[in-house]
Order: structure tokens, then C-alpha cells, then sequence
């Protein structure tokens, strides 16, 4: 199954679209260190200019987020989480979102237990794309937790730019 790709890299913004393969786009991201993108559109941060490709290899550790899209998975495998804010620092990108962990475990420990590619949900990503700062809300990201400079619990009450 075909889904929509859409990725922020270190210098630019991607879209096109990716073969899922598997049951969740979290599971793809973290089973595989590399993703072939069709129909790839690399939208620069720098100054908004766009570059058409056929197809691009991406390669995990060159991706900061991916905007979840897709099948959500089994419902019979989802388990009750507690939902935590936090605040990461991802290159040139800010993200603020939900953590979802275990009762009982703390959300900056949760975030260490998990695999390098992470959801989270009710998400704003903010960045600069030429003179234009952007606050894109997405209902969930997964985020690189490998190349996150920091990672913070938000102590702010919640206002998502949700489905921007």
C-alpha cells in the first residue's frame, strides 16, 4: 500500500510517496535504515524552492520527523497509556507534542526506552522556511529521538496548531 510521505530533513522538506509495506508507519521507519520516495518533491528551508524527482533514497539518520500517515494499526494490540507534553529540539526544527508511556513511567525515561523513531501525537513543528517562520500541527509525527539536541517536559498548558 502506497501511503503520503511527507519528512523534514535537515535542509529541506519532503514529499512524495512511500511503499508501507507493513502494518504502521512507526514499525517501517524502525525496521528499516532506508526509505525509497517516489513522486519526491525536496522543498528547500533555505529559500522555498522546489526540486521534482522520480524517486530519492532517504536514509534514517537524515530525517528529523516523518508526518504519520497510514493505517493506525491493530486496535486489539493498543494498550492504555498516560499521555505526557514534552519539547524537543530536533536540528532546525522545535517540536511539541504528546508522549505516550506507561502508567508509572517517566516521560523523559519513556523516551529512552523506545526504539530511535518515536510517535507522538497532537504535534506542532515549528521552523524557518526562507524569512517565514512555520508552526505545521499534525495529528501525530515520528520523531528521530537519536538526533534530538533536547528533550524537555512542557509544563505550558497545551495550544496545538492541531491539523494545520
Amino acid at each position: 500500500m502506497e501511503i503520503d510521505f511527507v519528512a523534514f530533513a535537515g535542509d529541506c522538506l519532503v514529499h512524495g510517496q512511500l511503499d508501507l509495506g507493513t502494518e504502521r508507519l512507526t514499525e517501517l521507519l524502525n525496521q528499516q535504515s532506508t526509505y525509497r520516495i517516489t513522486q519526491a518533491t525536496l522543498e528547500s528551508l533555505a529559500d522555498g524552492h522546489a526540486v521534482q524527482l522520480d524517486s530519492v533514497e532517504l536514509r534514517r539518520e537524515e530525517l528529523f520527523a516523518v508526518q504519520a500517515t497510514g493505517p493506525r494499526g491493530l486496535e486489539a494490540r493498543r494498550i492504555y497509556t498516560v499521555r505526557h507534553r514534552l519539547i524537543l529540539e530536533l536540528g532546525p526544527y522545535t517540536v511539541v507534542g504528546n508522549i505516550h508511556s506507561m502508567p508509572g513511567v517517566t516521560p523523559l525515561a519513556s523516551v529512552g526506552l523506545r526504539r530511535a523513531m518515536l510517535p507522538l501525537t497532537e504535534v506542532t513543528i515549528s521552523f524557518v522556511r526562507g524569512n517565514e517562520v512555520v508552526n505545521h500541527g499534525c495529528p501525530t509525527l515520528v520523531v528521530n529521538g537519536a538526533l534530538a539536541k533536547t528533550v524537555r517536559i512542557d509544563e505550558a498548558p497545551a495550544e496545538v496548531a492541531y491539523g494545520a
